[in-house]
């Protein structure tokens, strides 16, 4: 080592101080070239460290989850040899670590923040912890804050964007202001003594929440897409369906996506930021003069590539960290800032700090001395770099030993089949070379292939995991009463629930508009946002005065004249203020604006309607919404009674669980969400398959919400008692949501491509080129169920239309021959329809344009049509639901005495 780093005096030997994050992919700093994988991230914190020391571009953790790597990385041990296994893994107590090393060699040893150790042994070697994740669980502050889903799977990119969390209160700002004061105390205390202390964040790991100013940083305009798109030789691999399987990534829709990833974005700017100003503060101290800093992070972020989030697999997004090391001297620019390129391991760190602290290592790390590379007096010797998931968490057989050895990756599975990759010239990681390598490339397979075989063994790792260490949690299990994560140690050795007054406050008041008669709150710009479950996209809002604000539409995918429709959200502030909104759009000369009304909500499950001023006087240019004084923060508006996909997710999830339904993923949507059939019918029924009525119901203007709540009625009837003999007679079919993707964007007739679904029907036939994306889908399995053994009798186009509903009838061939005449159907909704809320059916004359869906199925099968237009009139979903009720009721009825032979 250079002798001017050569000081072990207890004076001059430097600080360490250790920055760690959590789940921070290689790709997210500014000062990584687009070139080589990276994103345009803002972080001037993080590219002034690198470029004010030495980067390590080619890092990889030795296990893509948390606990595993932080115990590797603490042991400089590989998995096996410190027994990390998987996220409740307990750290071995015999094991050496870093800050226990150091500490007895004379530092002053501080962790602050989430380390993610289990059991009661939650120091680690570290003489200090005054906050953190203390209780064996891991700390994250989960958000939303007041909902009961938000540790669930779905809400890490369903609930991403603002924090709800007060900025002082929330953890990362507390590791560095923790941090800070530490080393205050310590430097007034022990002003000689050196001190190695980690700082160790949350973010950017979910749940993915910023505050506003880094969020808008990137939504919706900053935000890219997946550097690796859902594609490559390996994307079929069972490891990888089992990972998308297990974090349900096929279920996070395109825009769901996007929005999460630019809350990724946003966490990965903030903790910059945090970092930023906590460097300031032990600058301007003289805390950092004789202080090398250190940042890196345990694993990766998918955040979308490959179709995947998380961590936990072999992907470059998993396993390849940020790694930097920042010497006094090279801020100094006494040495030069510089680049290693060679693969490394998070293991070298244990070493690589000893070394500049002058202290000696244990002699069996796993890792290796990096500190002649950070100096930049020798290049790092090309060595294979292990990285390791040794449970099998992703299907039986999965377990994997990831090696990157100069420009290659081998990855050996436990069951599955190998993969080889060349990633100078494959960084993406697309082509599987296992069967195909050649020249320097095969050299290169045929020596990883040896070395995996020979350096790692599954069963005894196996072995090892469930007799060695299995007791483990056992013998240490931590028992404190229940606790959100975070807890601070008192000076008194008080252990304190550190989130208490984020998720179990002592409310003073519901609100201080409660308490307070000169409350001056009023709302703002920053309290509306126009995405989310129910949005309205390209919207713009501006304040005119008090509480009132002019909202200018966005348009339709490829119509500039066809408005969205107004849906948004209210985050905060709305208690007490009473709203009055102008919407306008401009150069709208196609829908009306102010068509049917508006419901708002509190919860987003219980609607209540607003009418527009104008009333009755349509118009395709403005007009104005004055809500009632609100008694909560939060409210919901959307069209009509609106319907998000979210809620249509949940309800067929609550659907499926009754042995009369099947719900069908016919396809993607263009935003990859699936389109659902639900099939109705009983399976145990004793007629057989081809004496049942075939029933098909669907909306194709995904606007049309009351015509969807409409069939959730029909379906709540037909699962109910009442509903038990037309279950037996029929096959209910019901397509709700044709284009499940308009909701979020506030699109009222057409899907992604600009098409209207309902003029997308092909009486010749479904036609992939030239129909719409989801028309073409929707067509398809139409065609395919009238060739089943129940083939579809009737199609019911249900629409929202001007006043109640109103079925319109082309009758198909059965009507007056195998079933009574139309009339007889007319007759039994008269009868059924007891709150007027059903018109009585009407016949059409002629059989309808064959590219509507309302005359297409007639024109191309024969069958019945129904265009069941109307409940624009209907104001609450309760009305809805019993439109659908009065229906399903009358065609059940119809249909009853008859079979099909």
């Amino acid at each position: 080592m250079n002798q001017q780093r050569d000081k072990t005096t207890e004076t001059k030997r430097p600080n360490i101080l250790f920055l760690f994050s959590d789940e921070h992919s290689f790709r997210f700093m500014g000062h990584v070239p687009p070139e080589e994988g990276g994103e345009p991230a803002f972080t001037p914190t993080f590219d002034g460290l690198a470029d004010k020391g030495t980067v390590f571009t080619n890092t990889y953790c030795q296990m893509p989850l948390c606990t595993p790597s932080r115990l590797c990385l603490l042991t400089g041990r590989e998995v096996r040899r410190c027994g990390a296994w998987t996220n409740e893994a307990v750290l071995r107590p015999e094991l050496p670590t870093l800050p226990r090393v150091l500490a007895d060699a004379g530092y002053e040893t501080c962790l602050v923040g989430k380390m993610h150790l289990g059991g009661t042994l939650q120091f680690a070697g570290f003489q200090h912890r005054p906050y953190g994740d203390l209780t064996g669980k891991c700390g994250h502050q989960w958000e939303p804050i007041d909902s009961p889903d938000a540790h669930t799977m779905r809400m890490r990119t369903v609930g991403a964007g603002i924090t709800g969390i007060p900025e002082s209160l929330i953890q990362d700002e507390i590791v560095a202001h923790e941090t800070v004061a530490f080393l205050r105390e310590h430097q007034h205390a022990h002003p000689e003594q050196p001190w190695f202390l980690c700082a160790s964040f949350s973010r950017p790991h979910f749940p993915l929440t910023a505050p506003r100013r880094y969020f808008e940083r990137y939504w919706p305009n900053g935000v890219t897409e997946p550097k690796v798109g859902s594609t490559g030789d390996a994307y079929d691999h069972p490891m990888s369906v089992g990972m998308r399987r297990g974090f349900r990534a096929d279920a996070i829709p395109d825009d769901e996506m996007m929005k999460a990833r630019a809350a990724y974005f946003a966490c990965v700017s903030y903790l910059d930021e945090v970092i930023g100003d906590q460097l300031l503060r032990l600058e301007r101290d003289g805390l950092l003069e004789n202080t090398i800093i250190v940042y890196t992070t345990d694993h990766g972020e998918m955040a979308g590539e490959h179709g995947v989030w998380w961590k936990n697999g072999w992907y470059e997004g998993c396993t390849r960290v940020p790694f930097i090391v920042s010497l006094p001297e090279q801020r100094s620019e006494e040495y030069p800032h510089h680049e290693c390129r060679t693969p490394v391991g998070l293991v070298d760190l244990f070493p690589t700090l000893c070394a500049f602290a002058g202290v000696n290592p244990p002699e069996d790390l796993d890792g290796i001395d990096l500190s002649a590379a950070v100096l930049g007096e020798a290049a790092t010797s090309e060595r294979p770099i292990f990285c390791d998931a040794l449970t099998p968490r992703w299907g039986a057989g999965t377990e994997f030993r990831m090696i990157r050895w100069n420009q290659y990756k081998y990855v050996r599975f436990r069951q599955a089949p190998p993969l080889f990759f060349d990633l100078e010239n494959d960084p993406e990681e697309q082509h599987n070379l296992i069967d195909s390598a050649s020249g320097p490339s095969k050299d290169a397979l045929e020596k990883l292939q040896i070395l995996a075989e020979n350096s790692i063994d599954f069963d005894a790792a196996e072995h090892e995991r469930i007799e060695r260490d299995g007791e483990l949690r056992r013998k240490y299990a931590q028992n404190l009463p229940p606790a959100m994560g975070n807890l601070y140690i008192m000076p008194s050795g008080k252990l304190v629930n550190a989130d208490d007054v984020i998720y179990h406050p002592t409310v003073i008041s519901e609100h201080a508009a409660d308490a307070f008669a000169d409350w001056p709150g009023e709302l703002s710009i920053d309290d509306f946002t126009f995405d989310g479950p129910l949005g309205s996209q390209g919207t713009t809002i501006e304040k005119v005065r008090k509480n009132h604000f002019k909202a200018t539409l966005g348009h339709a995918p490829n119509h500039e004249d066809w408005c969205n429709k107004l849906q948004f959200q209210i985050t905060r502030n709305a208690k007490g203020n009473t709203l009055h909104l102008d919407v306008v759009f401009n150069g709208g000369n196609a829908y009306i604006l102010n068509e049917y009304f508006h419901s708002w909500s509190y919860d987003g499950k219980n609607w209540h309607p607003i009418h527009w001023t104008k009333q009755s006087k349509d118009s395709k240019e403005g007009d104005t919404l004055i809500f009632p004084k609100f008694t909560e923060d939060c409210v919901y508006v959307g069209h009509q009674v609106p319907m998000s996909y979210e809620d249509l997710v949940e309800m067929v999830e609550t659907w499926e669980k009754s042995s009369y339904v099947k719900a069908h993923v016919l396809g993607k949507s263009l935003g990859k969400r699936n389109i659902y059939r639900l099939e109705i019918t009983d399976p145990e029924s004793s007629y057989p398959e081809n004496a049942r009525w075939g029933h098909y119901f669907t909306n194709q203007h995904p606007g049309e919400h009351n015509s969807q709540w409409r069939m959730v009625g029909m379906i709540n009837w037909l699962l109910s008692d009442e509903g038990s003999d037309c279950r037996k007679r029929s096959s209910c079919h019901f397509v709700i949501m044709m284009s499940p993707d308009a909701s979020s964007h506030g699109w009222y007739r057409v899907n992604a491509q600009g098409v209207d679904m309902n003029r997308s029907y092909q009486a010749a036939g479904s036609d992939q080129k030239t129909q719409a994306h989801e028309a073409y889908i929707c067509q398809k399995d139409l065609e395919a169920l009238m060739s089943s053994k129940t083939p579809v009798a009737d199609v019911w186009s249900m629409h929202t239309w001007g006043g109640i509903v109103e079925p319109i009838c082309t009758p198909g061939p059965e009507m007056g021959s195998t079933v009574g005449s139309w009339t007889k159907l007319k007759e039994i909704l008269e009868r059924n329809d007891l709150k007027n809320l059903v018109k009585p059916l009407t016949v059409r004359e002629e059989s309808g344009d064959p590219t509507y869906w309302t005359g297409g199925p007639h024109t191309q099968f024969g069958v019945t049509a129904f265009l069941c237009e109307g409940a624009g009139g209907l104001y609450t979903k309760q009305e809805n639901l019993d439109s659908g009720v009065v229906l399903i009721k009358s065609i059940a009825e119809y249909y009853a005495n008859h079979k099909i032979y």
